[in-house]
């Protein structure tokens, strides 16, 4: 756990405590049997049967132990209908992918952040195997803006010196270099292509003082233009090994991104010009990269990360950096007490190092 989240958890246990003054020292009912909403969300709730588990469900677990209270979890198929069942009084707490919001907390009280998570991208891997594998990154090489720009570099100086070897040879060599201007150019252009490219057939050599003064100085250019046109060419090529077509969130223009619905970071992508389709759950936008349906998904990075390590090992890869840092909480019903003695358990585990070994165990050290 960095710094800065610690931080952050002890700024906003101290602004809920500001909140609550006047709770502060209410009691839980030990006699009652909490209702907990829950919404399904790998790694954080897991359900497997009537089995739950996941990071969240155990953080929730060792706080109810530490409280000593009964609870009960239900299901909700949707991230707004948490909100809906505290608001309710259906539901004493509810979590499951709940990020904290200015809009959430107007409606409901939340326990301090228990979770950071910034957004990143998954897609599948390049594996670069196959003929339409090689066809497609050739293709995006030759076509990259460094590339067209190298080479249209090239194409101009080529005809600034077809044109200077024509002006200087159209009267004394006008057999090579016809005083014509677009058969005489056209000539020229060859030329000057097969003299900077260092090939030099012979074909048509100037004869003129300051046609060949010229040739002479275009021969000595055409080394430091053909190594500037090859560096270029071999810089995007390794560019283009180290980097897949996706880094950033630029790079999702014109593309089919997935997201769940009622994300918070859909309407970001959207804001973005970027093709949003929105899944009820994060398996099935994953499905639809695994299938071809979409050629990115964007979510939070750690369940994104559970993807990638659990499931189709190997296949799937998450690429560029974090962006749009959300943080998880705990939504908590008005009337059940439960507020104060939530966000104290999380200060306690944060401090005697229950809450790091749980985020080792499901996200590992490397994950922070």
């Amino acid at each position: 756990m960095n710094f800065f989240f610690k931080r952050l958890l002890v700024i906003f246990l101290l602004c809920s405590l500001g909140m609550v003054s006047f709770t502060v020292s209410s009691e839980l009912d030990r006699n009652k049997t909490y209702k907990i909403a829950v919404k399904p969300l790998v790694p954080f709730i897991i359900k497997e049967g009537d089995i739950y588990s996941g990071f969240t469900i155990l953080l929730w677990d060792k706080i109810a132990e530490k409280l000593n209270i009964d609870y009960e979890y239900y299901d909700v198929s949707a991230t707004s209908q948490l909100m809906d069942e505290v608001e309710s009084g259906r539901a004493d707490l509810a979590f499951g992918g709940l990020v904290i919001s200015s809009e959430r907390v107007e409606k409901a009280s939340f326990s301090q952040p228990y979770f950071s998570s910034g957004q990143r991208i998954m897609v599948l891997r390049n594996e670069n195997e196959g003929l339409q594998s090689v066809t497609s990154n050739l293709a995006s090489i030759i076509f990259s803006p460094q590339i067209i720009e190298a080479l249209f570099f090239l194409i101009a100086l080529m005809f600034i010196s077809a044109n200077l070897v024509w002006f200087f040879e159209r009267k004394k060599n006008p057999d090579m270099f016809p005083s014509h201007y677009v058969r005489g150019v056209f000539e020229a252009f060859w030329w000057s292509a097969v003299t900077v490219t260092t090939v030099g057939y012979g074909d048509k050599t100037p004869k003129s003082k300051i046609g060949r003064g010229f040739a002479l100085i275009w021969m000595f250019t055409g080394i430091f233009l053909i190594s500037f046109f090859t560096a270029t060419v071999s810089s995007t090529l390794t560019l283009s090994k180290i980097k897949g077509e996706i880094n950033s969130v630029e790079d999702l223009a014109g593309k089919q991104v997935g997201t769940t619905r009622g994300s918070l970071i859909a309407p970001y992508l959207k804001r973005k010009g970027i093709r949003v389709f929105e899944y009820p759950n994060i398996e099935k936008a994953y499905l639809g990269v695994k299938k071809g349906l979409l050629t990115a998904v964007v979510y939070e990075s750690s369940v994104l990360k559970y993807f990638v390590t659990n499931i189709d090992n190997g296949r799937f890869e998450i690429v560029g950096n974090e962006f749009k840092n959300k943080y998880y909480g705990m939504a908590i019903g008005e009337d059940s007490g439960l507020e104060h003695h939530v966000n104290v358990e999380l200060l306690k585990f944060q401090e005697n190092g229950v809450y790091d070994r749980l985020y080792r165990l499901w996200f590992g050290d490397d994950s922070k």
